[in-house]
């Protein structure tokens, strides 16, 4: 009987391998799921950094284009404005480019004070002190 009983209970060194060895078991998928992880967080941080970098290039340059074209483009409608306008004396061709550039800063200007005067009576009506804002109009 005792060949019976001795058969059926572990020893306790066999139990403590068993343990162990799931221990280390479960420690390796840890360590294996966390490598991926991080794996995954530093492929998706290195894609971010140079997809932020590419974009913030593409829109500096994107913005200069755009800048330059709407003055372009605001040049052309005074001069198309211009051109329609039945009190000038002679032909917009024979205005020098000066005259039109100084039309359209001082048509620039006054959207800027209006623009002012309206944001101005917000902000008063907000109880936003403007005193320290500078609202350069000059160009």
């Amino acid at each position: 009987m005792e060949d019976f009983l001795s058969s059926t209970i572990d020893p306790p060194n066999k139990m403590e391998d068993e343990d162990l060895s799931i221990a280390s078991k479960n420690w390796n998928r840890l360590v294996t799921g966390a490598s991926t992880v991080g794996y995954k967080e530093g492929i998706e941080d290195g894609q971010e950094a140079v997809f932020q970098e590419g974009f913030n290039l593409g829109y500096k340059d994107a913005f200069n284009i755009a800048f330059t074209l709407g003055r372009y483009k605001g040049v052309c409608y005074i001069c198309n404005e211009e051109s329609q306008n039945k009190h000038l004396d002679g032909r917009i061709e024979d205005m020098p480019f000066s005259d039109i550039q100084q039309k359209q800063k001082t048509y620039s200007i006054n959207i800027i004070k209006t623009l002012h005067n309206y944001v101005e009576s917000i902000m008063a009506e907000n109880n936003i002190d403007t005193h320290d804002l500078a609202f350069d109009t000059q160009f």
